[in-house]
């Protein structure tokens, strides 16, 4: 029962192909080892499934947006065309996410890699450092400590940076200057002076869009 309850303890979002071990039970817990697999491969089909239909929906989303940006272009109204500009703009990071997400929820069979959290922070200040020069902001990259411990997934932690670098620029005024922090230790962290967010939207935070 401890190899079970080990087995069962590792099965996760990233590790849906992991099943119960059969053959060795007792005869008692055998069938609910076996009702159990059963439901986790329902389990992985529809989480399966759900990634596929988010990558597609992304995919098909492209095509139009980029189609509405370029009508939007030739708008004569300066402010009609930035309003324009922004909802496509704020539609496209949002395919972008979804198709980052659908890439991440993907089953995998390796439990992470070794972070750099500096070269992490420095690619989204790198990418992110124009659009944000050219609406008033400054960018900085403030590095503490070099953690090399860490284990864990890149691809998630640089999506995750990049929307709180995303959201600083959005929810500040010009002038801002905007820090990405590394460190001390296994942290990384985006600081501005900001309003902040208030305590009865704080809940949403852990809302994906």
């Amino acid at each position: 029962m401890q190899a079970v309850s080990a087995t069962a303890a590792a099965i996760g979002p990233r590790a849906l192909d992991t099943r119960l071990p059969r053959g060795t039970l007792l005869s008692e817990v055998e069938p609910l080892a076996a009702a159990t697999n059963e439901a986790l491969d329902r389990l992985e089909d529809g989480f399966r499934t759900q990634a596929a239909f988010a990558a597609d929906i992304a995919h098909e989303l492209r095509t139009p947006l980029a189609v509405i940006r370029l009508r939007a272009d030739a708008v004569d109204d300066a402010a009609v065309k930035d309003a324009l500009f922004a909802s496509v703009d704020r539609a496209a990071r949002v395919v972008a996410q979804l198709l980052a997400l659908a890439d991440l929820e993907r089953p995998v069979e390796y439990a992470g890699e070794p972070l750099d959290f500096a070269a992490l922070a420095e690619a989204v200040v790198v990418s992110r450092a124009p659009g944000i020069l050219a609406v008033g902001r400054t960018i900085a990259l403030e590095n503490l400590s070099a953690d090399t411990g860490s284990i864990g997934y890149p691809g998630a932690i640089l999506l995750a940076l990049e929307n709180l670098v995303d959201n600083a620029v959005r929810h500040t005024a010009p002038g801002t200057a905007i820090v990405v922090r590394v460190g001390p230790g296994a942290r990384i962290g985006v600081i501005d002076d900001g309003v902040g967010v208030a305590p009865e939207h704080l809940a949403r935070l852990k809302h994906r869009f």
